[in-house]
């Protein structure tokens, strides 16, 4: 009599257990289906993307697909990432490089060309 009594509380408490994982398996689905996946942009969603943000701030002769390609192809060569962390969301990333465009384009408006070197010289030397 009395291990049928063991047996039974015993039944209840396993039962009790079983219950207890299926919730957390419910809670621990719902948790991971709103954890944010990165899914990197294709070059055509980024090249109509930055053709709508350089149209809304004014830049004018914007090669959207060109820089499209650069900024894909800048990303995935590093993993995109940005310095320390993964890149949760591309918008916002090439909304940045849209407007630096002016800041990094071969013209400045003097009309020299931006090389980053200090001198033709560094240039020649460097095999340009």
């Amino acid at each position: 009599m009395k291990n049928e009594k063991i047996i039974e509380e015993l039944s209840k408490k396993f039962n009790n257990l079983i219950i207890y994982c299926q919730n957390l398996d419910q809670r621990l689905n719902k948790i991971e289906s709103k954890r944010i996946v990165f899914k990197p942009p294709t070059i055509d969603e980024l090249s109509d993307y930055m053709k709508m943000v350089a149209d809304s701030i004014g830049i004018i002769e914007y090669n959207h697909k060109e820089e499209a390609s650069n900024m894909f192809d800048y990303y995935e060569g590093i993993n995109w990432e940005s310095k320390r962390s993964k890149i949760k969301k591309w918008k916002p990333v090439a909304r940045n490089w849209v407007k630096r465009y002016k800041q990094f384009r071969k013209d400045t408006p003097s009309g020299s060309p931006k090389l980053g070197f200090k001198n033709q010289a560094n240039l020649e030397a460097m095999g340009g």
